[in-house]
């Protein structure tokens, strides 16, 4: 199952990005897969340079893609994606 087709949620994190202790608070989205790995590595490139608030925005942002992604799965077709990058 796609990540998008199912439930998630969002939740605040403690992220550990090394063996260091260093540690970065953000909001993560878990899906039925786990976190969306990608949206976490942005948000911890980011963590020093964006207000929490942004962060907390970005996520609120993709969570509402992911219902229309679920509510259209028609729409987000990887086939027609391909299509369309192959003729720009």
């Amino acid at each position: 199952m796609n990540s998008f087709e199912g439930a998630y949620t969002s939740v605040c994190a403690k992220v550990y990005s090394d063996n260091t202790g260093a540690m970065a608070e953000i909001p993560v989205i878990i899906t039925e897969d786990g976190p969306l790995h990608p949206l976490v590595d942005y948000l911890l490139k980011k963590s020093g340079k964006q207000s929490f608030s942004w962060m907390q925005k970005l996520i609120q942002a993709v969570g509402l893609l992911l219902d229309f992604m679920a509510a259209m799965p028609a729409a987000f077709c990887l086939s027609r994606c391909s299509a369309w990058i192959r003729t720009t």
